[in-house]
This record gives C-alpha cells, sequence and structure tokens, in this order.
C-alpha cells in the first residue's frame, strides 16, 4: 500500500495475499506500470489507516479480467501453438499486413482481412526470427480510446502491434498490424 496513487510513492505496508479491506475510491483514468494494466484505488485497512494500491493486483470486481493476466495466457498460448488457438481469444479480428512503399512517391501497401475471409490459424502474426528458435516480447504497451496497443519490434525487418478491447468483462484481441521489409 503506498501513501499516494503513484509507483513512486512511499511504501506504506505490504498487504497480505488474503487480507480485507475497505474500497473508498476508484480512479477513473487507467493506465500501465511496466506490463500491468490498472487504476489507482484508494482502501482502508481494518486498523483505520489509508493508502492506495494498483488495482492490477487486487481482487474487488470479479467480473473483470486483468489485462496483465489475458495478456499471459494469449501470449503463452499463441507463441506455444504457432497460431493455432488465436481464434479463441477473438471473435471480430481483423489483420492489417503493409509492406513498405517502393519508393518515397508511394504510400505503404496495406491489405486488411478479417476472420470471415481468412483462415487466423494460418496467419504470421507471431514474432519469430524465422528458425522458430526467438520469440520477441512486447516492448511497449499503450492505452488509448478505450484500445490497448502491444508493440513488438523486431529491428527492422518485422513490425507488429497487437490491439485489444475490453468488452462485457473480458479482453479480447481486436486488431493486428503487421509490417515487414
Amino acid at each position: 500500500m503506498r501513501s499516494n496513487p503513484s509507483e513512486k510513492a512511499k511504501t506504506i505496508i505490504f498487504l497480505k495475499n488474503t487480507q480485507n479491506v475497505n474500497l473508498i475510491s476508484v480512479a477513473t483514468d487507467y493506465l500501465f506500470v511496466d506490463k500491468y494494466f490498472g487504476r489507482w484505488i484508494e482502501i482502508e485497512l481494518e486498523n483505520g489507516n489509508r493508502g492506495y494500491v494498483f488495482d492490477a493486483f487486487i481482487d474487488y470486481n470479479n467480473d473483470e479480467e486483468k489485462f496483465h493476466k489475458f495478456f499471459s495466457s494469449f501470449y503463452l498460448n499463441t507463441y506455444k501453438n504457432r497460431r493455432s488457438d488465436i481464434e479463441r481469444f477473438s471473435k471480430n479480428f481483423k489483420l492489417k499486413s503493409c509492406n513498405p512503399p517502393i519508393d518515397d512517391s508511394e504510400n505503404e501497401n496495406c491489405t486488411t482481412l478479417d476472420r470471415n475471409t481468412l483462415d487466423l490459424s494460418k496467419l504470421n502474426i507471431i514474432g519469430s526470427d524465422g528458425s522458430g528458435k526467438t520469440n520477441y516480447f512486447p516492448s511497449i504497451f499503450k492505452y488509448k480510446n478505450n484500445i490497448i496497443e502491444v508493440e513488438i519490434d523486431q529491428g527492422g525487418s518485422h513490425y507488429y502491434s497487437w490491439h485489444f478491447k475490453f468488452s462485457n468483462g473480458r479482453w479480447e484481441l481486436i486488431y493486428v498490424y503487421s509490417f515487414s521489409c
């Protein structure tokens, strides 16, 4: 528990796993702290002490799926099964695949497909060096307009961004942007 709603604020006390607390208030703004997505909540302990915790680590609304838990499952299953499980994570999936322009006078050449026009299990939306030995962990997590974008930059030849939306208490993959040279 921290003295203020900030990851840099002084830690007042470490809570126990099953410790009961009273919820005082919930911040309206969501943010990322490392790969953890949530908001700051103010709590009160049984002894009357008040402070703030990041709700990615607190179960107080059992209807909400935590993004870091969803993403860990998505990421591990997608890599482990090499795309065979991708449909399980999405109902309204779209893929935008782009190639760079041949010269400066052209725009990038992009194609957008959805689950009705392609077999999602055959897509190359997973960062790999081609040998199947190297997996690239996402480097950037962004939140904007109720969409989480997770970026994987493979150092020049391939770039992916996965887009997730929270709907009906669950996270869903809605869009993948794939760029390759």
